[in-house]
């Protein structure tokens, strides 16, 4: 058994992040606002009206949009998280501690023979890129439900990818 061990501090979020994160908020609110508005009137209410209600929503929703994405979403959730990868004949174990205001500890194990996904992520889509693993069909089952993520800053990072490759299932 081979033990490896990554850790990743987190930086601020920045200013373009913010403004993304309050024009998703913004938009969601406005049509959950307005078309909620737009059922509950179905053709009883005058054009004008839906115009000043439509510039009313825009400007409540990107209100919430604002303080949500600096107030709520203005800090990351978690300071740093801590990954230990227990390389085994036949599995590898990530065991990952997030530290924040509590600490939160996952595990995740991908056997060989089972690996299904193999994706990498660069550095232009994420803050670390490297290789997640899952033993889920699509790329989107590993993200959504989660899948062992080797960072390409682990000293042996080139034999671990050629290791897990090598396991991958035949369909």
């Amino acid at each position: 058994m081979d033990i490896y061990e990554s850790s990743y501090e987190f930086g601020k979020i920045t200013l373009k992040r913010k403004l993304v994160i309050a024009l998703f908020t913004a938009c969601t609110w406005f049509v959950i606002f307005f078309g909620y508005n737009i059922l509950r009137y179905k053709g009883t209410m005058p054009f004008l009206e839906i115009g000043l209600f439509a510039l009313g929503f825009a400007i409540l929703s990107l209100v919430y949009g604002l303080l949500t994405a600096f107030f709520v979403f203005g800090k990351p959730i978690y300071k740093s998280i801590t990954s230990r990868f227990l390389v085994y004949e036949d599995s590898i174990t990530q065991v990952s501690e997030f530290h924040g205001k509590k600490t939160i500890c996952r595990t995740r194990t991908i056997h060989k023979g089972k690996v299904r996904t193999i994706f990498e992520v660069n550095s232009d889509t994420a803050e670390r890129p490297g290789i997640g693993i899952s033993e889920r069909r699509s790329r989107f089952a590993a993200r959504f439900f989660g899948c062992v993520f080797i960072p390409s800053s682990l000293p042996k990072y080139e034999e671990l990818k050629s290791l897990v490759e090598s396991w991958k299932a035949v369909e």
